[in-house]
């Protein structure tokens, strides 16, 4: 089993198939095990990056949002790619988002259920939940203040480090700080993404419903939604019309 060792953190990962290099990365509670569907799903031709995030599957230790995009990067390195495309599911799209911006390898990015948050009523009592469990972190009003109703903000600023400077302590806060950098950085980076975009949602999904998506990317993506939920998407639900559209799109014929 091959690892990658990054400050505290040991990664696991697997590589499938040879060819264009895509990185798959998954879920909150998930492991690289849940993106096997959608590597196998692309059939020849695709070299795939299955990891585990710290703290999951295999994978163990703790690394901050920051350190997590940065272990990314070197473990991209470490098994030789160039250019590649990075495919996220849920939080893993989220984090795919922050490495679409910031490496300028990816050429390509896919958000499989994404949580693109519009701040909904339901999220503000998340945040306050999740405030109230852990002790600390920022106050739902900073995260409206700063960010949401700043038009002049910088993107690059609407990031994983606004939330670290608001959190003492990161490893207590790991759950968190992942969950207010899916919410925030998803939907502003996909917003802000010069690159290709391909974006799936479940019609069932109420997590990610994909009229809240596509109404806030605004025609920005290519978009699919399919009749799932939002845990239920799998690779062979990406066949729509009698194509394979997360391959076409890989392959840049969508």
């Amino acid at each position: 089993m091959p690892y990658f060792k990054f400050g505290n953190a040991r990664i696991h990962y697997r590589l499938e198939g040879s060819g264009q290099q895509v990185l798959f990365v998954h879920g909150v509670a998930g492991s690289g095990e849940d993106m096997e569907g959608f590597a196998r799903a692309l059939g020849r031709g695709f070299s795939s990056v299955l990891v585990d995030l710290p703290g999951a599957g295999r994978s163990r230790g703790y690394l901050s949002l920051n350190g997590l995009i940065s272990a990314l990067q070197a473990l991209m390195s470490y098994v030789g790619a160039g250019k590649y495309s990075c495919v996220g599911y849920s939080l893993g799209a989220g984090i795919c988002s922050i490495l679409n911006r910031l490496d300028g390898r990816v050429e390509r990015f896919a958000a499989l259920a994404p949580v693109v948050s519009d701040f909904r009523p339901f999220e503000r009592w998340m945040y306050l939940l999740i405030r109230g469990f852990l002790k600390h972190g920022p106050a739902y009003h900073e995260i409206m203040r700063d960010i949401i109703y700043d038009s002049t903000a910088d993107p690059k600023n609407l990031s994983e480090e606004f939330v670290q400077k608001r959190i003492r302590y990161p490893i207590t806060s790991m759950l968190y700080q992942l969950y207010l950098g899916m919410q925030i950085n998803t939907g502003f980076n996909l917003l802000h993404s010069t690159k290709p975009l391909l974006v799936v949602s479940g019609r069932h999904d109420s997590i990610s419903p994909p009229r809240e998506v596509q109404r806030y990317l605004s025609g920005l993506a290519r978009f699919y939604a399919v009749d799932k939920g939002h845990a239920d998407i799998f690779g062979e639900d990406l066949r729509i019309r009698g194509r394979n559209v997360l391959r076409d799109f890989l392959r840049g014929a969508l």
